[in-house]
């Protein structure tokens, strides 16, 4: 993620440049014809988050196991892909896509978002420093 213009930029697929806004746009469009209400967004996103935790669990106890690196394997070449990096991109993908949805259905921006957690950011790494540095 980089600023370009003051515009918040992210490289997306195949080096394109999309600015946040125009992902947000897309989260739109196709959240249009389903009328979910902030507590469907959320709890979609909870759904999300819990498949994320899933691969990344499988994930780490995968590679303590090496002998259900096979079983993994095979998975893969199945197309269950159940404990692979590409699983857990899709997961963030959609953790993304509810999670600017929930941002819209409570009336704030990606941008919004960033701005408050930057600050927040700001704030805790002073407090950190003043904790510290005594």
């Amino acid at each position: 993620m980089f600023k370009s213009n003051g515009a918040l930029l992210f490289t997306g697929v195949k080096n394109n440049i999309m600015d946040i806004k125009e992902f947000e746009e897309k989260v739109r469009a196709h959240s249009q014809d389903f009328d979910l209400s902030l507590v469907s967004s959320t709890n979609a996103l909870a759904g999300e988050v819990g498949e994320v935790c899933n691969v990344s669990k499988k994930m780490e106890y995968y590679k303590h196991f090496p002998t259900y690196n096979t079983r993994v394997d095979k998975e893969i070449l199945e197309g269950k892909r159940i404990a692979h990096p590409d699983k857990l991109k899709d997961e963030l993908g959609d953790v993304l896509f509810y999670l600017i949805q929930c941002a819209q259905r409570g009336g704030f921006t990606v941008e919004d978002l960033i701005v408050s957690q930057s600050q927040k950011l700001d704030d805790m790494s002073v407090k950190l420093n003043k904790h510290f540095l005594k």
